[in-house]
């Protein structure tokens, strides 16, 4: 009847020909009632869904105008909002056709996850032949755990166009690649085209790439001598360049921080952790250099810093020493925190 709003069970309860168009229209709308549903209704609605899935596959259902814009027909809408909230079971061609749709978010994104199967990444890597960010970052998104070998290495090959805007689906890939260590699958990625090197290389410098690390570097300092402001989040690369032979850039770019920074979110603390990571009496020589000169205001203020790597390395040489002397005298070696250890004694200390 015109003007009476139906709910889902309603709905379901009356014959698909006569409620089709509105099941589907009203699908977002609607996908919130999937909860209370009595079983036999969801085993409809599960029914309905199964015979609006077109035999020409999901993606016959999108129509794309551009990179970012799209129409989905109403049984895809249907699908979209009803089948995650159903946590509905998806055969592994499914799973790869909705994931590589480039139309599901959010939940949806997590019921897929949910679904996943070894055997729908391994038909991703033989079907799926698209070369846009936003597809493979889908996919990878949707994958749990470690990736597999062979989805690793078909993102690597076949990911080349990338759009103004795939910053986020680069950056999860990238955030992705670095977590399970793969600098390899990074740098054929990187070297494919000047857009992927670009975004991808805080990514290969987070590994350790000297020449990335360097890269940025030198980018950082010319940043910061013109007087921009470094977002944090922006240098988590920092902790690979935590190796010695960087101290001097690291120093050059703290120096830069603490004279025209005024974010207390900003670069010095990333710097300042970096150089800690590196250690040794080399750092602790550099921080007394700038404390010398003090080329900046409250450059006093780093002796905190300056003193916790110089305590540092005074506790190795303290713990080699005690090592030695335990060794020369033939008793064991008590270590600080060991309480539940037992004692030179066999007396476990309370």
């Amino acid at each position: 009847m015109k003007g009476v709003v139906r709910s889902l069970a309603e709905l379901l309860s009356m014959p698909p020909e006569e409620v089709e168009a509105e099941l589907f229209g009203r699908s977002q709308q609607l996908a919130s009632e999937v909860h209370t549903l009595p079983q036999e209704l969801r085993g409809e609605l599960v029914s309905r869904l199964e015979a609006a899935w077109p035999a020409e596959g999901f993606s016959s259902l999108v129509k794309r105008h551009d990179d970012r814009s799209f129409r989905i027909a109403s049984a895809g809408l249907a699908w979209t909002s009803f089948a995650p909230e159903l946590d509905l079971e998806l055969a592994p061609d499914r799973w790869v056709q909705l994931a590589a749709s480039r139309v599901l978010f959010g939940e949806e994104l997590e019921w897929l996850r949910r679904q996943w199967t070894p055997e729908a990444s391994a038909l991703a890597v033989t079907e799926c032949n698209e070369t846009d960010a936003r597809t493979w970052g889908t996919l990878l998104q949707v994958t749990p755990g470690r990736l597999p070998d062979d989805f690793a290495d078909a993102l690597t090959e076949r990911l080349s166009a990338v759009s103004e805007h795939d910053e986020f689906e680069l950056d999860r890939i990238g955030s992705r690649f670095v977590e399970e260590d793969r600098v390899d699958a990074l740098r054929a990625l990187a070297a494919k085209n000047e857009a992927l090197g670009t975004r991808l290389r805080p990514y290969l410098a987070a590994l350790g790439d000297p020449i990335q690390v360097r890269t940025l570097l030198d980018g950082l300092k010319q940043s910061l001598s013109t007087g921009e402001t470094a977002d944090r989040l922006d240098l988590t690369w920092l902790n690979g360049a935590a190796q010695e032979e960087f101290l001097d850039e690291l120093f050059e770019c703290l120096v830069l921080a603490r004279r025209f920074e005024r974010n207390p979110f900003g670069a010095s603390g990333m710097l300042e952790s970096a150089i800690a990571q590196v250690g040794g009496m080399d750092a602790v020589a550099k921080y007394d250099e700038v404390i010398a000169k003090h080329p900046f205001d409250g450059a006093q203020f780093l002796r905190l810093q300056r003193d916790r790597l110089a305590q540092a390395e005074l506790q190795k040489v303290g713990n080699l020493s005690a090592a030695d002397l335990a060794e020369l005298l033939g008793v064991p070696l008590l270590e600080a925190n060991g309480a539940d250890r037992p004692g030179p004694f066999g007396v476990t200390r309370q």
